[in-house]
């Protein structure tokens, strides 16, 4: 499996904006990051799920954008009607959180999921 840079999939979400949400979505749906969430005790008391604004943060570079604030100021209009800023500076700042036991789980899908060819 080759390296792909941010660069190299800029032109494929330049052409499909539209459908952009959709497609990370769907991406994102076989990582199964609910249960990956669950397992690595991510969890929330009150407010939006956090497989929501998980999904948030990790989509960012997809959409573009290098920070949570420039998300507001882009087209993707969808997050700031549904999320506050803080919201999501608060989730992720977090320090309860294992992050670092969430994203090797992540990572570990990934890898799972996309083998390369000498595994």
């Amino acid at each position: 499996m080759q390296n792909i840079k941010i660069t190299q999939i800029e032109p494929i979400i330049t052409k499909h904006r539209s459908n952009l949400e959709f497609i990370i979505f769907n991406f994102l749906t076989k990582f199964k990051l609910k249960k990956i969430c669950d397992r690595s005790k991510v969890q929330k008391s009150e407010g939006h799920r956090v497989i929501e604004i998980l999904f948030i943060a990790l989509t960012l570079p997809f959409m573009l954008v290098s920070s949570v604030n420039a998300i507001f100021r882009s087209e993707f209009k969808w997050v700031a009607e549904k999320f506050e800023k803080c919201c999501i500076y608060r989730f992720l700042n977090n320090s309860c959180y294992d992050w670092r036991k969430l994203i090797y789980k992540v990572c570990f899908k990934f890898v799972k999921l996309f083998p390369t060819d000498g595994a």
